[in-house]
């Protein structure tokens, strides 16, 4: 008989790629489904992920708010908060360098090796004069709210849900439980059609729609984290 186990020998480069969120969604695939059949491997990386999340590192599942999750597993390079700021400044045709923006964000620590903080998400927008909302245990009509009032909307989710990859992210989110690793900008929400439109960086479209049902389950692995930027009127 054949040894089911031996397809799921993972290299300790592979685990520690996926660790660090550099893993591709291929090989993220691969080391969740190893984890369906090795308890050893389940009990290492719950260690490894519990070591981290107690030096601030990940979210730690707890009523706790997630001030230290990571909104990082974006595309190499293409650092999705930053992408979400300046898509952000561009609409208010607010000039930037993005150079400039790079390294301000690794010179003050707001980007770093494995993503951005959720509480440091739209600090560009900040220094460019506008005003910034954190919000945790937000609902869709706040989303809504927000657009109506013309503020400008990012939101922390967990883009392999957002993007449909329900294998993955079942898995996922039963061994390892849920957390955000992804930002995206809110563009419209019709609470008529019930669905949302949103700038991901990570999409070769302009713009992107989903059912709330599909984006809200994304969602509510930041705890329903948003933020918001405005001019405030003096």
């Amino acid at each position: 008989m054949k040894d089911l186990s031996a397809k799921h020998i993972l290299s300790d480069e592979l685990i520690a790629a996926y660790l660090d969120g550099n893993a591709t969604a291929a090989e993220c695939l691969q080391v969740l489904q190893a984890m369906e059949h090795d308890a050893q491997l389940r009990e290492r990386l719950r260690i490894s992920l519990t070591v981290d999340a107690e030096m601030g590192l990940l979210l730690q599942q707890s009523h706790q708010l997630p001030t230290m999750a990571m909104a990082a597993n974006c595309e190499e390079g293409s650092f999705c908060c930053l992408q979400c700021e300046k898509f952000i400044l561009s609409r208010r045709a607010i000039s930037y360098d993005e150079q400039q923006l790079l390294d301000n964000a690794l010179r003050n620590g707001w980007l770093k090796e494995n993503g951005t903080a959720l509480h440091n998400v739209g600090r560009h927008l900040e220094q460019a004069g506008l005003s910034i909302s954190q919000r945790y245990d937000c609902h869709l009509q706040d989303i809504a709210e927000a657009l109506e009032q013309g503020h400008d909307v990012i939101v922390a989710v967990d883009g392999g849900e957002l993007l449909g990859n329900a294998q993955l992210e079942r898995i996922e989110d039963a061994l390892l439980g849920e957390m955000p690793d992804h930002t995206v900008v809110v563009i419209a929400c019709d609470m008529h059609a019930q669905t949302i439109t949103v700038f991901d960086p990570n999409s070769s479209h302009q713009q992107d729609q989903y059912s709330f049902t599909q984006f809200a389950n994304a969602w509510s692995d930041s705890r329903n984290y948003l933020v918001t930027a405005f001019f405030t009127k003096h």
